[in-house]
This record gives C-alpha cells, structure tokens and sequence, in this order.
C-alpha cells in the first residue's frame, strides 16, 4: 500500500528530479504504477470482498471514455509517437482505475489518501517557491518546472486544498491538524505564485461552494476574502492584477486561446462523431486555420474543446457526464454519510465536490483531460459507496450450497439498495433515501 501513497504523493509533478528518471525505457513512477498493479491483483484474491467497479455511473463512464479514446488511437491513427501516446495514458488510467478500486478498501485508508494528496501539494508548493527563489525573488516570474506548467500546477491545488481544509473539520490528532494547517498554508502560497487566471476564477468557485454549504455564509465568505484577497493582489506576479491590468504576454496568450477555441470548434463541425482523433489536434489545426496563420501552440487551451475536436460530440458527452455524475454521487454520499452520523466519508465527498467544481471551471482554460490528480479524486468517489456501508464477506460458493429440502437463509438486502439503483448510498435503517 505504501507504493500506492507514493505514486499519489508525486502526482503534482511533471519533471521531478528523482521520479522522471529513467531505468530503461520505462519512468521510476511508471515502475511503481507497474508494482501497484501487481499488488492490487494479489490483494484482491485476500481481500475479504471484492469491489464492484461498475456500481457508479462515472466508474462506467470513465472506462467507456478510455475504451472510445484507445479505439480513436487505433481507428484514426494518430501520429504521436506510441511511447507518449494517448494510447498508453488511457490503458494506465484504466490500471490505476483497477488498483484505486481494490486498495481503498477502508476509511483509514481513505484517510490517508487524502492526507497524502493534501501533503503532495505542500510539497510541491515548497518545489514552487525553491523555484521562484532560484529567479531573483523576480516578481514577473511565474515558477512552474519541476510541477509543470503553473495553469496545471494550479489545477492540481484546487483538488488538493479541499482534501486539507475538510480533514480539519473531522476527528483527529493534533499533529494531522497541524500538518493540515501546514498544506493549506503552502498550498496558497503556491497557487499565489503560479497567478493562474484559470486558476482564481476556479478558486473562487471553489470558494462560493463552501460558503454555501455553511451555515454561516456571510462570515465564511468574509473570512475568505479576507485571507485570499490580498496573497492574490500583493503576490508576485498577481492573478488579479493579470485580470485587470494584462500585459503584452497576457494579451497575446488570450488572443491566442480565442484562436485556438475557434479552431477547435470548427473540427467539431466537420468531424462530430468521430473527431479528429486523440492527438491529432495539432494536425487538424493546419486544416481549419486560415492561409497564413500560425500558431505555437498544440492544444486547445480548454478541455471541453479538446475532448470534443478529438473524439466528437459523444466524447465530450461522455466527458462531461464523468463530471456530473461524480458531482452527483458525492452529494447522494455527503447527505446520506450526514445521516449514518460517518464523518470522514461525508467531508471526503465534499471535499472532491468543491474541488471539482473549481477544476471544471479551470479547465475551460486549459487542456487537462489527462491530469491525474482528476482522475485521482473520479476513481475516490467510486469507492465512497462501499466505505459508506460495506458489504459483509460471503464464503466461497460451495459453502452457500444449500441442502436438498432445506430452506434457503434470508438474503441481507444489498448495501446499495434496491436493484436497479446501485449508485444510490442507501442511509441508516429507517431513513429516507436521498
């Protein structure tokens, strides 16, 4: 299990000096995906149940968009290299569906995941500020090598934060609130020195969805503004100030978004069912861009877009269905944990709601349909109905036989109610549904 930690820990970066070292033609990270998948296969033959991957609608969506997007790969042909293609993220999302299914068993488990998403970004934050010390302290200077781009870097804080802020508010030991305290602190700080557009408009989605949960809006929302408003004005390279006052660089990378979403709309035009083909994007703006123009970037700058000229309409369908239907099973899952008085799985599902609310907000500026830590938090919210109420371990089949004549047993009801609804995470006896 360890190992599984390890790769959710180094899920921010992009260049880590230790993680992207090769041994042979494979990434130390890609080596402990391998090890998490080898150790998955033995612990489901000792687990004491098995998971059911297909109980949620986005577990089923999520597996039809990587089935669609490695058969687009292979149908349409697309020219980027196999060994960095869109093939092999969809066949490793696929694994990391399986492994994340079967090791998150528990909620002590569940805990820790979240405890070791919300370090990861601490972590990375520290990576972010040694960065932005290496350029002078020079306050145009947006960090972002070892973790990427900064617009992913801030993707990755606003699935991050919340695992941090909502772990606060449940049970726990002083030294995990404090290192909550701590991440949440770095975090900000980092997410301040990436001045992503995106990025803040997302936070404040974030930020208006948890003051709406609360019973004290106006004072959460003061509080809010209070701390955020002047890290994002008085930091370097300020995201508000990029919002009201562009500079040349800023302009220029507007305009070249609004190019590149015209682009991509039109190869939804002209390929609606099939799309261009995953990673053909590229290729497909040399057909739809006017005679002499250019452009030096390769993907459309919004996710939505990208999914839709790549893989058509039902693609980006099926995309966005993956993000509603996470949004909808976590509030069935807060409501009905709220009920069944489990703290953890009901602030676990909040926590993926406010910060998928911000990254779909986010991503309408930049391409992320491959960013792990959002199929990280998908993959989590698959788990959660089994953590809610678990299934009680049945013996192997030949122990369930029963006698020539003799009555069968009562079958407990199945934890996800009523057939037909296997989504719905049933409350404590007696209550409602939700």
């Amino acid at each position: 299990m360890i190992i599984f930690y390890l790769l959710v820990s180094v899920m921010p970066f992009v260049r880590h000096p230790f993680w992207s070292l090769f041994i042979g033609s494979l990434t130390i990270v890609k080596i402990a995906g391998l090890i998490c998948v080898g150790y998955a296969l033995l612990y489901s033959n000792v687990r004491r149940t098995q998971p059911d991957y297909f109980r949620t609608w986005q577990a089923r969506l999520s597996v039809l968009l990587c089935v669609m997007g490695m058969a687009s790969y292979v149908i349409i042909g697309s020219r980027v290299p196999f060994e960095v293609s869109p093939f092999l993220s969809y066949v490793s999302f696929l694994m990391f569906f399986y492994v994340t299914l079967n090791v998150v068993d528990s909620a002590s488990r569940l805990r820790w995941v979240m405890l070791v998403a919300a370090g990861s970004m601490a972590y990375a934050s520290i990576h972010v500020l040694r960065e932005w010390q290496k350029s002078g302290f020079d306050y145009g200077y947006r960090p972002g090598w070892v973790t990427g781009d900064p617009n992913y870097f801030s993707l990755s804080a606003l699935l991050g934060l919340p695992f941090a802020f909502y772990l606060m508010r449940t049970r726990q030991p002083k030294w995990e609130r404090n290192l909550c305290i701590g991440c949440l602190g770095l975090t900000l700080i980092g997410f301040a020195l990436a001045a992503s557009r995106g990025g803040l408009l997302g936070l404040a989605a974030s930020v208006l969805v948890v003051a709406w949960r609360s019973k004290h809006r106006i004072k959460v929302m003061t509080a809010a503004v209070a701390l955020l408003i002047p890290l994002m004005i008085f930091s370097p390279s300020s995201p508000i100030g990029r919002l009201l006052n562009p500079t040349y660089s800023d302009r220029d990378s507007s305009d070249s978004r609004l190019l590149l979403w015209t682009a991509g709309l039109k190869m939804m035009r002209q390929h609606p069912f099939t799309g261009v083909g995953v990673g053909n994007y590229k290729q497909g703006l040399d057909s739809v861009l006017a005679p002499g123009t250019s452009t030096r970037f390769s993907v459309a700058h919004n996710t939505y877009i990208q999914v839709g000229a790549e893989l058509g309409i039902v693609g980006l369908a099926v995309f966005v269905g993956i993000i509603l239907m996470t949004l909808r099973s976590t509030e069935r899952i807060r409501r009905a944990a709220r009920r069944a008085r489990v703290p953890l799985i009901g602030q676990a599902a909040e926590a993926i709601q406010v910060g998928l609310v911000g990254f779909s907000v986010s991503i309408t500026f930049v391409s992320a349909e491959y960013h792990k830590f959002f199929w990280l938090v998908v993959f989590l919210t698959c788990c959660l109905p089994a953590l809610l109420r678990p299934k009680h371990a049945r013996g192997p089949w030949w122990a369930r036989r029963t006698p020539r004549g003799a009555s069968a047993p009562p079958v407990a009801a199945p934890p996800g109610g009523p057939a037909g609804d296997s989504e719905r995470a049933p409350g404590p006896v007696g209550s409602p549904s939700p």
